[in-house]
């Protein structure tokens, strides 16, 4: 098992929120991978949540996970069509 998929199986008790928290925070500590494992755990919980669906495509590009990256911008402007940023992304 990847350590990423070990430190989410600790963490799956726990709130949407967290889960955003903990992934923000991977994020900015440069685990983009981590943070992509936490931002799906979290949407998985409310996918409703177009910037959710936003920084999980952040962590996607990041952790150099283009086509993942692409499908969840996809849904953040599904949700939200007036987000710029992710259409902007999606036309690179």
């Amino acid at each position: 098992m990847m350590p990423a998929m070990k430190k989410l199986w600790k963490f799956q008790m726990i709130s949407q929120l967290e889960l955003r928290s903990l992934a923000r925070s991977a994020y900015n500590r440069g685990e983009y991978e981590t943070s992509k494992i936490l931002r799906e755990a979290a949407m998985a919980l409310n996918s409703l949540y177009p910037d959710g669906w936003f920084a999980l495509g952040a962590a996607a590009l990041k952790a150099r996970d283009v086509e993942k990256a692409l499908d969840v911008f996809t849904r953040a402007v599904q949700l939200d069509p007036e987000n710029g940023e992710a259409w902007n992304i999606i036309a690179c």
